[in-house]
């Protein structure tokens, strides 16, 4: 017989192995638990010193003795083919097994799972390194500076002085500027300079005042910190009122140049103040015209323009006045229905043009050609030139933001025009009506729920007709008709609200429940108002293939199309063979300007389709 046999037979290599196992795993535990109790060093040294030198005496004892059922014997006392003798080093055999499987455990535990925890405490124990300060976010709400004078009527001259220091600021793009809308909201009031900073969301305020008197003039202006509740600069000028352009430039620039200083916002700045014209008295006038502009409304266009005719009359290169007079008669028409839009377009285009002969870079020349290109001669290319270099003119500016959205709304183009919405309510946060564009477009998108959320908020900054127009129409969409009836009495018993709107919204009302006996009364008198020139007669085609047929829906289409109304382009029509197949109305949509409109929208419907 072997040696190695030898060994096999008294268990030599299984005594090994087994005590191998309990070695390491008495070792790894000590190595746990030693440190645990403060132990000393030196304890673990010994236990693993012992542990090494139990392995031979473990081995010597294997040789010379024998795992009986009766206990441990002398192998030599001890017959190895005994039943006995085989059972017993079979349990010997499941105890090497199971301690194996004790060991792999144990191991897989210590390097997967105890390690990893261990190394997340060591990470999380050590010291965070400082953090680079963040940097400020840069924003401004230009207030409208308080007019101190005894004549009322300079009302206008303490606006233009805000409006204008407003305008230069919006030209820094680095820096987010509130809008005019916003920030002349609130005029009047006794709003506290944290709550207005608060709702506008910008962390710097400038405020002033105006005091004219005679040829005598005294601005303030004041820059305050808000987060800091500090003044970080202000100034007082007094000047005689002929030299007003001067006035305004230095106090532009010096205002600017503070502002380089204090919110490090010097990347791209308007230091070149250019006076707009020489001319005080064209000035004033244009001032004035600027107000009324700002006001909107029929009437206070039709004022508008004619002092923007003044203005330029008595000064020929007054560029500023040329641009506000060509953005005027093309806002007009959307305040007057049944309007010469022919006759306003031919002169807002002559306005436009001298504008940017003048100043390739008026801004508001640059809208006013866009909105006559969008609206008037569907020319969608020379749109998008025109709104995209507002854009890169005035980079913070929440029209032409507004505006540039519209049109990627009308083409179908949604991601984009939810981009720029979206970036007008930001800058603007307080109009109404970049939040009731929000909603169209979410009706458009057929995002009902966000469109009720936006005419909701639409409402709250100003309650109005065409606020609760998109409102009625998302609870149409979700088909909360209860709702939609209740918002509909509301509207109604809105003092002053045209007739024309009650109609339209009880129309749709009924149509959207396909209810046409219902609906009828109500679409005969709305297609008697837009006949007449008292309602848009595009709304009214739309109830009319539901109501009255194909001839009358196309003749409504074309008094449309001659008016140029704008609700002709929203997306009510979005794809012509949606609304009817057939050819009489097919064809109407092969229109120039039309065609490609359609065109637009069935190339961006695929690329947002495969996206």
């Amino acid at each position: 017989m072997s040696f190695i046999t030898e060994l096999k037979r008294r268990n030599v290599f299984r005594v090994g192995a087994a005590y191998g196992i309990v070695a390491w795993l008495l070792v790894e535990v000590a190595s746990v638990v030693l440190p645990t109790f403060g132990a000393p060093d030196w304890v673990m040294k010994v236990v693993t010193f012992l542990v090494v030198l139990g392995f031979p005496l473990a081995l010597i004892l294997a040789w010379a003795f024998e795992l009986t059922p009766e206990g441990i014997r002398l192998e030599t006392a001890v017959d190895p083919t005994e039943p006995v003798i085989r059972k017993a080093r079979s349990k010997l055999d499941f105890a090497i097994v199971g301690l194996l499987v004790l060991a792999v455990v144990y191991f897989a535990v210590d390097k997967f799972v105890l390690k990893a925890e261990l190394e997340q405490a060591e990470v999380a124990a050590k010291p965070v390194p400082a953090a680079e300060p963040a940097a400020r976010e840069r924003s401004i709400a230009v207030l409208p500076f308080t007019n101190l004078s005894d004549d009322a009527s300079n009302e206008y001259f303490s606006d233009g002085i805000s409006e204008e220091l407003l305008n230069t600021l919006t030209r820094v793009t680095s820096l987010r500027v509130a809008s005019r809308t916003s920030s002349f909201s609130f005029k009047g009031g006794n709003t506290a300079i944290p709550d207005i900073a608060a709702q506008l969301n910008v962390n710097h305020i400038l405020e002033g005042s105006v005091r004219k008197a005679g040829n005598r003039v005294r601005i303030t202006a004041q820059l305050i910190d808000v987060e800091s509740d500090s003044h970080l600069w202000s100034d007082t000028y007094d000047r005689e009122l002929d030299d007003i352009f001067s006035i305004q430039k230095e106090i532009a620039e010096k205002i600017v140049a503070e502002l380089t200083q204090s919110l490090n916002a010097g990347e791209i700045i308007a230091r070149s103040i250019t006076p707009p014209t020489t001319d005080t008295a064209a000035y004033e006038i244009y001032l004035q015209g600027r107000y009324l502009l700002a006001l909107r409304g029929s009437e206070n266009l039709e004022k508008a323009a004619r002092l923007f005719e003044q203005a330029v009359e008595i000064d020929s290169s007054f560029a500023a006045a040329y641009g506000a007079l060509g953005k005027t008669l093309s806002l007009l028409p959307f305040y007057q229905l049944g309007s010469d839009r022919k006759s306003s377009t031919e002169k807002s285009e002559a306005a436009i043009d001298t504008a940017l002969r003048l100043d390739p870079d008026q801004t508001e020349a640059l809208l006013a050609r866009g909105l006559d290109a969008m609206f008037l001669r569907w020319e969608w290319g020379e749109a998008r030139v025109a709104f995209e270099h507002a854009l890169r003119v005035s980079p913070n500016d929440a029209e032409v933001h507004n505006l540039y959205g519209d049109y990627f709304h009308i083409i179908g183009d949604f991601a984009n025009a939810e981009k720029f919405e979206r970036r007008a309510m930001e800058l603007d946060m307080l109009s109404d009506v970049h939040a009731r564009d929000m909603a169209h477009l979410m009706i458009s998108i057929g995002r009902y729920d966000e469109a009720l959320a936006y005419a909701q908020r639409a409402l709250e900054l100003h309650v109005s007709a065409d606020g609760y127009y998109p409102l009625i129409l998302s609870q149409l969409r979700l088909q909360n008709f209860e709702a939609a009836r209740e918002a509909i009495l509301q509207l109604v018993a809105l003092p002053g609200v045209d007739p024309g709107w009650h109609l339209l919204m009880w129309t749709t009302y009924y149509d959207a429940q396909q209810d046409s006996d219902r609906a009828r009364p109500y679409y005969e008198k709305l297609k008697e108002a837009a006949y007449s020139d008292k309602m848009f007669a595009a709304f009214t085609a739309e109830f009319a293939l539901d109501i009255d047929g194909i001839e009358t829906a196309l003749e409504l289409m074309e008094l449309a199309d001659v008016r140029r109304e704008n609700w002709l382009l929203y997306l009510h029509f979005s794809f012509p063979e949606e609304k009817s197949t057939d050819p009489r109305w097919l064809a109407f949509w092969e229109k120039p300007g039309l065609k490609e409109l359609i065109e637009l929208r069935r190339s961006y419907r695929a690329d947002q389709g495969a996206n």
